[in-house]
């Protein structure tokens, strides 16, 4: 499915510690909330370098497993889904837009 969203990142903290909030809907019939929270410190040449992630795709929760670049692959724990990937481009604004797919056990 197509999704549409947001990205809010926090400043490093004391130990350099930031977070990402990518706040996304996507374009189905029930725009399904997506979020995704994504904990690290700033990477070189931007982004961040997780060192942990959670998903929350409409009630169900799961954990970050990847990232890579504009991906993130995530383990959720919902009927018939077990991983959701994550295509995301952001623009300069925050503004973010891409494409989810599930897997299924």
């Amino acid at each position: 499915y197509p999704l549409t969203g947001s990205q809010t990142s926090t400043t490093p903290d004391a130990q350099g510690q930031v977070q990402d909030t990518l706040s996304m809907q996507l374009q189905d019939p029930s725009s399904t909330p997506l979020t995704v929270v994504l904990d690290g410190t700033p990477a070189q040449g931007g982004g961040i370098a997780m060192t942990s992630g959670s998903v929350v795709f409409g009630t169900y929760r799961g954990t970050v497993t990847s990232l890579d670049g504009d991906t993130v692959v995530a383990a959720v724990s919902a009927p018939g889904l077990e991983t959701l990937t994550l295509s995301l481009q952001a623009d300069s604004s925050g503004a973010l837009s891409g494409t989810v797919t599930g897997t299924s056990a």
